[in-house]
């Protein structure tokens, strides 16, 4: 049979690990403005290099751009800017019967990124192209359930009577 130990007696033992040194930011604000400047400078070095910008977004400013709102704690309207850009681009390849129908669509996506941003952490990918796109295909897959799903429609006429009244 086990003896309950008195409380007393225990006593807090001393850490033999030396402190981590692998610790290098104080907060995550700092981490976050330490990788946005890093990320803003690659994208720079690369339009230095000459290299083609054919694409609407870099991947590397729009990872900047989430790293500096984070810090900030809003968007910023460079960062909604590029989410229309994403939008427009993703919203080509789709048909849709009208205009009115299309930018509920789009106004349904921009609300998942509005809600999602800050989801995103740069500190395991920096791939911010790919959870963005990712959340508008979720944003306008439900904004087309929710626009294109035939509602219960009851006629006026039902609501009321049509027997006999006495």
């Amino acid at each position: 049979m086990l003896t309950a130990m008195p409380l007393q007696n225990l006593q807090p033992i001393e850490s033999k690990l030396p402190e981590d040194k692998h610790i290098q930011y104080v907060s995550d604000d700092d981490m976050l403005t330490q990788l946005e400047d890093q990320l803003r400078e690659e994208a720079a070095n690369t339009k230095k290099r000459g290299q083609p910008s054919n694409y609407y977004i870099n991947n590397k400013e729009l990872c900047a751009e989430i790293c500096a709102c984070k810090v900030s704690g809003q968007l910023s309207d460079k960062l909604i800017h590029m989410f229309e850009l994403l939008i427009k681009h993703v919203q080509r390849r789709l048909y849709y019967r009208d205009k009115d129908l299309q930018a509920d669509v789009a106004a349904e996506a921009m609300l998942i990124l509005a809600s999602k941003w800050q989801m995103f952490d740069p500190t395991v990918t920096q791939n911010a192209f790919s959870y963005l796109t990712s959340c508008v295909l979720n944003g306008l897959a439900r904004g087309w359930n929710i626009q294109s799903k035939p509602g219960i429609h009851i006629p006026i006429d039902s609501l009321f009577q049509t027997g006999k009244h006495e």
